[in-house]
């Protein structure tokens, strides 16, 4: 399990460099309010999930303020990846297994595993990725190919 997790955490930083490619490309795409919101929430999942697992507060403010501009948020994604990957590294089986609590104020409170959090992540991203990229061919662009195979294909690049 470890080393799938690691693939995907690694598919997932080469995917969202892709999607953030293409959706540079694209006319008019950073202005369309469906990629902005799919964006902001995808990538608020993230730096959520990324600080459960460092067991730090949530801060609920500064992820639900939208992004003033393409170049925060490529910073925001590329400083998640850096720090994700690494953090993910430096773990060890018992702190894979230890529970998280994911507390949203208006909703039920939700445990589970680091490992079940970094899958979570994974996915979630995956999911809108693909959100997106129907979006970008809506708006004229060209979606980026991000399946998990074609970057096993391409060699598992970084």
């Amino acid at each position: 399990m470890v080393e799938t997790l690691r693939d995907l955490l690694r598919h997932e930083a080469w995917a969202d460099a892709k999607l953030l490619q293409a959706l540079k490309n694209c006319t008019g795409a950073w202005d369309d309010s469906t990629i902005q919101d799919k964006l902001h929430h995808s990538h608020g999942v993230q730096m959520a999930y990324l600080a459960l697992i460092r067991d730090e507060p949530l801060d609920f403010e500064k992820l639900q303020r939208p992004f003033y501009s393409f170049g925060e948020l490529k910073a925001s994604v590329q400083e998640y990846h850096g720090s994700v990957f690494p953090l993910f590294e430096s773990l060890s089986p018992d702190d894979l297994e230890r529970t998280v609590v994911l507390n949203v104020p208006g909703h039920e409170e939700r445990r589970n595993t680091v490992r079940e959090a970094l899958l979570q992540v994974a996915m979630h991203s995956h999911y809108h990725r693909a959100q997106l990229a129907t979006r970008i061919r809506e708006l004229g662009g060209d979606p980026p190919l991000t399946d998990f195979i074609v970057w096993v294909w391409d060699g598992r690049p970084d």
